[in-house]
């Protein structure tokens, strides 16, 4: 026995209250999803399902990670022009490094010139000449006497100028100054110290002497 089936040829049959047959045309198969701008995009899927499509990303922030991006591209501009600018001089091996100035320009304590340069000392006075002299003797550790030497040579230079000297000392291209130079420079000092203190000498007995013959006057 064989079935019929009453949806054959797709048509379906309403009976009401007249005997008429309507038949309804099939539906139009279709995978288009009506849009609507208040929803996200959809897309059909498998078996034709709607499925939902990540949200397109605004301009705006587009925009303001271009800006961001153009800022830190003017930054590093700006960080290149510096550096140029800032660059150090060629350096040549063939010549000594050029120093700065040897003296402090406001100085107003004595003055030696070594080497044609100018530098900023205190004359040591006779006290200081006996200390070096004990500190430096026979019996004193060689430690002892170097730091003897280089706190004597530190407290009557002036700052500038002890810089100065020791750059030029410790520069293996600078053949003006040589390992004689730093004892050439106390040795300046100490002729300077001694020279002042028999000047001084000298000019007490002058004194004394004048006075004395004010005395011996009727």
């Amino acid at each position: 026995m064989t079935s019929e089936n009453p949806f054959e040829n797709s048509a379906i049959v309403i009976q009401g209250e007249k005997s008429e047959t309507t038949t309804l045309p099939d539906p139009p198969v279709t995978n288009e999803v009506t849009e609507d701008d208040s929803e996200p995009e959809k897309s059909a899927g498998k078996n034709g399902a709607a499925q939902l499509q990540p949200p397109p990303i605004e301009n705006d922030v587009n925009d303001e990670s271009t800006g961001e991006n153009s800022t830190e591209t003017e930054t590093d501009d700006s960080d290149e022009t510096e550096t140029g600018e800032n660059d150090e001089p060629e350096y040549d091996p063939t010549k000594p490094p050029t120093y700065g100035i040897s003296i402090e320009p406001d100085w107003d304590g004595d003055v030696l010139e070594y080497q044609g340069h100018k530098l900023g000392v205190h004359i040591p006075k006779q006290q200081a000449l006996t200390g070096f002299t004990m500190a430096t003797g026979v019996y004193i550790p060689d430690a002892v006497k170097q730091n003897m030497v280089s706190m004597f040579a530190y407290n009557h230079i002036s700052p500038i100028s002890y810089s100065f000297l020791m750059t030029r000392l410790m520069n293996p291209l600078d053949a003006e100054f040589t390992e004689e130079s730093f004892g050439e420079v106390i040795r300046m000092l100490i002729d300077a110290s001694g020279k002042r203190i028999l000047e001084a000498i000298e000019a007490k007995q002058a004194a004394e002497k004048k006075a004395t013959k004010r005395k011996k006057r009727p």
